[in-house]
């Protein structure tokens, strides 16, 4: 057993975008973090292009038993072929080599059974429960010192090879099998599920559908020049014929992990158009939703942490993210000894900002009310490091395409809303055609949704 190499810098002038660019067609892909290169936030410092090992990768399907999740999120605690990593220093890269992954929203039914309702939403995609990509060769960017950083064997990747990159990519107009009427109906159901007392918030979303013809990777181009977002990541699956990609412009960090222990979540609730962040500031109704999220999201830390340890560093600032205001929360704790990623997650996903309160209760509702499974949609993607740092982000403003032929498939987007006693079924409709605006920089909506 050998201890793998520390990640080293490199003399490499290029943004990320730039490097994914160049990125060969044939090599398989997962990044994570900001590819705009001005991006400036010591929450989404790092931005790493990986290459997946196809030869090793973990895959569970649906609703796997909890034991075998914990089994597959312990195994990447052990790197077969290496010794533990050394720790990187703050100014080097957070990840050494390790895994990447994929959590389908659907996996917190394996995390808490009762969850579930009597009648799941129809799981017409088939995603995967958990997908786990082992990565020992990588690029990562230091936005704060524009510096690179290689990881592993490197040769062969760019910007050895310079290809044209493929930027073709067309949708047709994205359609919502749900529709406005329906969607109302749900919110009413909601708002009487709430005013009877079975929960305070609960999140209800629905599905954007089209079909695409183009690259995967030419549609993460594009969405990361129409929205810019801290936390994005992506990850494609190639398995027995099929082929997914999955692209996330996220602006909401689930949790980081450092090799300490320290774990930090940052939940989000609140939007509004950047020239419009006094209001935010000053509504007291999204201060009390971001407020029932943080109780929520400390009480999950508290299952896992010292006692004691788990604190809100900040209640409640207002950050621009590209065009739009949010209010972003801080909580964070100390992992008890003998802890680890999988009881991390089996304490916290899915988020709470992406469910509502309390949660196994509004998940059930979700459930009900929701007619197709959210798939990668609120769950979480980003990288599990030998070193012990991880990253993953709230897998929101997400697009999941599924090929049934070469160059061509099906794309998803889903949107949600908040909804508490107060919702208007009219104004919550609203909002989700709002929150579809990094799909409208790609195709148009259906009339019939405008």
């Amino acid at each position: 057993m050998t201890t793998p190499p520390p990640p080293r810098p490199i003399d490499l002038h290029l943004a990320p975008r730039d490097v994914l660019g160049a990125w060969p067609a044939s090599t398989p892909l997962a990044s994570f973090g900001p590819l705009d290169p001005h991006s400036r936030s010591p929450w989404s410092r790092w931005t790493i292009l990986a290459q997946p090992d196809p030869a090793r990768t973990i895959r569970l399907h649906a609703n796997p038993p909890r034991a075998d999740v914990h089994h597959a999120l312990d195994f990447t605690a052990r790197t077969p072929a290496t010794t533990p990593a050394p720790v990187s220093p703050d100014d080097r890269p957070p990840f050494v080599g390790g895994w990447f992954v994929l959590l389908n929203y659907a996996l917190g039914r394996s995390f808490e059974p009762a969850a579930q309702g009597p009648r799941p939403p129809t799981d017409d995609r088939a995603w995967p429960a958990l997908l786990l990509l082992r990565c020992d060769r990588a690029w990562c960017y230091d936005h704060e010192t524009s510096r690179w950083f290689a990881v592993g064997d490197t040769a062969g990747l760019p910007p050895a090879a310079h290809p044209a990159p493929d930027d073709r990519f067309t949708a047709q107009p994205a359609r919502s099998p749900t529709g406005g009427e329906s969607y109302r109906r749900a919110v009413a159901r909601v708002i009487e599920y709430i005013r009877a007392g079975d929960a305070y918030q609960v999140n209800l979303a629905h599905r954007f559908s089209a079909p695409y013809v183009g690259s995967p990777r030419a549609l993460l181009r594009r969405v990361a020049d129409a929205t810019p977002a801290r936390h994005a990541a992506y990850l494609e699956d190639h398995h027995r014929g099929a082929s997914r990609a999955v692209i996330s412009a996220s602006p909401e960090l689930f949790f980081t992990l450092d090799p300490k222990g320290r774990i930090t979540t940052r939940p989000m609730k609140g939007t509004r158009p950047a020239h419009r962040a006094a209001e935010l500031l000053t509504s007291d109704k999204d201060r009390a939703e971001l407020a029932m999220i943080v109780d929520l999201m400390r009480n999950d830390l508290g299952r896992v942490c010292r006692f004691g340890s788990v604190r809100v560093d900040q209640t409640r600032v207002i950050e621009p993210h590209g065009t739009v205001a949010q209010a972003v929360a801080t909580v964070s704790g100390v992992l008890r000894d003998g802890l680890g990623v999988a009881d991390v997650l089996a304490a916290m996903f899915p988020g709470g900002s992406v469910t509502g309160a309390p949660k196994v209760r509004a998940m059930q509702i979700i459930d009900e009310l929701e007619p197709a499974d959210r798939g990668p949609y609120c769950g979480a993607l980003g990288f599990l490091s030998d070193d012990g740092h991880a990253a993953l982000n709230i897998a929101i403003r997400t697009f999941a395409l599924t090929a049934d032929a070469p160059g061509r498939g099906t794309l998803d987007y889903w949107a949600g809303a908040g909804i508490v006693a107060d919702s208007d079924p009219n104004a919550e409709w609203r909002e989700t055609l709002d929150k579809a605006g990094p799909l409208r920089a790609i195709t148009t909506l259906a009339e019939d949704l405008s």
